[in-house]
């Protein structure tokens, strides 16, 4: 032919591993390599790169062999060390001979960048597949003897059913028409017949799979000239029915006319996934259907069927604040538990949310609370095969962090699941409201203020602050109370005045500032102008709690007959005030802890009810001797 053999010339031909390979067990890999030059050699290496789906390197391989390969000979080198692999997919191994001196680096690497007519067969042995580790079933085809009948393909658990023309070509163990690849092959009918031939596997039992039920496996299909259909289906009634997960087409389809250009359909290798088909079922069957007249041939080599088993955790992936909120409250994200799906066995019904405390950050067993930890279911949520959960959960305070974990829950009370653990603190974002309708009443030697809380906290404590100018009560309180009301007895008597009140939570949030007003204190003791309110209002006592008197303040818009009445907190009567017609403006009544017929009241809540002609207020009060 003109070419001339190189002396030195080592070629890699293919890659072989340990099937199937599995997801967290030792994986070995070995080169098949052949000396094509005319020298007999020693001291052959090759290094490999295993790559995930992404592309990215996981680990690497090594192999060297000292003994001496002759010229046409060809041998398969280990590598020195097993991969586990963490996880399933698709990954794919570039390997690469290395000999000195080679003269010719075009044939040393199995590594092929795209699969065609020229460059084919390496492309192929490059990927692979890990399965998960509950495997269901798997087929190395490609070390089968060839047997031009079904027996080697019935004894690997196979079923070949034929459907075509009488004594048409049916699936048999061998070796493709091109390329040389090995496996289960169906060809084109030397004679033309029309094929439909079916390779199953049948009696699969999937009833304890859960999650990432998968059919994998590598194939190679060819045709094109006439017509040739390609399909994998899938069955949970003993074949009375098929669900299709893959299809192919090539050529021209006779019965509706439509070109498919392809010629060539590579499986390199197929990753299907079946989950929502045969998780949980008993009785499944997997069906490879080639449907053909005089066209091409389909080869499959490595068949598995794997997924998970059991119960498995959801993830909490997050315990953050939740933001614009006055504390107390975190957020909670999970991705669900593998089984929370309609057609899981078990399937998740349910989570709860659990918090413990600070100690108890390693207090959880395998799938089981640990009795001696701190934990507080807080939370339920209904499973709803949702791609990611949030729950807003409560603390018991803020700024701490605060573990939590997510338990799943199946019908079976005794059967659930525990997350991992994450620690989260709460915030409050927030100010308190403002306090409301502070009022002021003066008397001779006190200023006496009182006002309403927020509604929407109860403050830790409240800020007094006391200007000579409206509008500017100074940078620094006059004084602090936890109750809301306070006496003001260091004033200057003629000097006027301006007070507002803040409220500030635990977080240190500070509200707004209420109301503001004026009081001006004179030798003779008036509230300012003597202004007239401008609604009814009950003030709270001061002070609160008290001992042995307290006072009482409201205000009148409007002159009205009023009336007091203190009850006691299972709502007997205690004391009345008749206070008969009362003018407009501010005014307050002192009660000295006694009753109507002068007993000392004890130790307690009491209610005290205010009544204005249509006006009506109850507050609260403590009396504490």
């Amino acid at each position: 032919t003109g070419i001339t053999q190189l002396d030195h010339d080592i070629a890699a031909i293919d890659l072989t591993s340990s099937f199937p390979a599995v997801s967290g067990k030792p994986t070995s890999f070995s080169l098949r390599v052949i000396n094509a030059g005319r020298a007999a050699q020693t001291n052959i290496a090759w290094r490999g790169i295993i790559r995930d789906a992404a592309g990215q390197e996981v680990f690497q391989l090594n192999g060297t062999d000292s003994q001496l390969l002759l010229p046409d000979s060809s041998r398969l080198i280990p590598a020195q060390a097993s991969w586990t692999p963490n996880s399933p997919g698709i990954y794919y191994i570039e390997a690469y001979t290395q000999l000195a001196g080679d003269e010719d680096l075009s044939n040393d690497t199995t590594r092929v960048l795209a699969d065609d007519d020229r460059s084919f067969r390496g492309g192929v042995y490059s990927h692979f597949i890990v399965a998960d580790e509950n495997i269901i079933f798997a087929a190395a085809l490609h070390d089968l003897p060839a047997d031009s009948s079904a027996t080697m393909l019935q004894q690997s658990g196979f079923q070949v059913v034929s459907s075509g023309e009488a004594a048409a070509s049916s699936w048999h163990t061998g070796t493709s028409p091109r390329y040389g690849f090995r496996g289960a092959v169906v060809s084109a009918d030397s004679l033309g017949r029309r094929q439909d031939e079916e390779l199953i596997i049948p009696n699969l039992d999937c009833s304890r799979l859960t999650a990432r039920a998968r059919l994998s496996f590598n194939g190679f299909a060819m045709g094109g000239r006439t017509y040739t259909r390609l399909s994998v289906s899938v069955s949970t009634d003993s074949g009375r029915s098929w669900s299709e997960v893959y299809e192919r087409r090539l050529g021209t389809d006779p019965q509706t006319g439509v070109n498919y250009s392809d010629s060539l359909a590579v499986m390199n290798p197929a990753n299907l996934d079946i989950t929502s088909l045969v998780a949980g079922q008993p009785n499944v069957a997997i069906r490879f259907r080639y449907e053909s007249q005089a066209d091409g041939f389909w080869v499959l080599w490595k068949v598995v069927v794997s997924g998970e088993k059991g119960l498995r955790a959801a993830h909490l992936k997050s315990v953050m604040d939740v933001p614009e909120d006055q504390g107390k409250r975190v957020e909670l994200v999970w991705s669900p538990a593998p089984n929370d799906r309609i057609y899981a066995r078990p399937p998740i019904t349910q989570y709860g949310i659990w918090r413990g405390n600070v100690d108890g950050l390693s207090a959880r067993s395998e799938g089981r609370i640990n009795p001696s930890a701190i934990w507080e279911l807080v939370g339920n949520l209904p499973a709803q095969a949702d791609s990611i959960y949030r729950f807003h959960a409560p603390t018991k305070g803020d700024k701490i962090p605060i573990p939590f974990f997510i338990a799943a829950y199946t019908e079976n009370p005794r059967v659930f699941v525990n997350s991992n653990i994450v620690s989260g603190a709460s915030i409050d974002n927030l100010p308190p409201g403002a306090p409301n309708h502070l009022t002021a009443q003066v008397d001779s030697q006190t200023v006496w203020l009182w006002w309403d809380p927020p509604a929407d906290e109860t403050p830790a404590f409240y800020s007094i602050y006391r200007g000579v100018l409206s509008g500017n009560p100074g940078p620094l309180p006059l004084a602090t109370t936890t109750i809301p009301n306070f006496v003001d007895a260091s004033f200057n008597q003629t000097q006027k005045y301006y007070y507002v009140v803040t409220a500030t939570d635990s977080s240190g949030n500070q509200s707004g500032a209420s109301n503001e007003v004026a009081v001006a204190v004179t030798n003779i003791a008036e509230h300012l102008g003597r202004e007239i309110p401008a609604h009814f209002a009950l003030g709270q006592n001061y002070p609160n709690p008290f001992n042995p008197s307290t006072i009482i303040p409201y205000q009148l818009p409007q002159a009205r007959v009023a009336r007091l009445r203190i009850f006691n907190a299972v709502g007997q009567h205690i004391r009345k005030f008749e206070l008969g017609l009362q003018s407009a403006g501010y005014h307050h009544l002192h009660w000295d802890g006694l009753d109507d017929h002068g007993r000392a009241a004890g130790n307690g809540v009491y209610l005290y009810r205010f009544e204005a002609g249509d006006f009506c207020a109850t507050r609260k009060l403590i009396l504490m001797r």
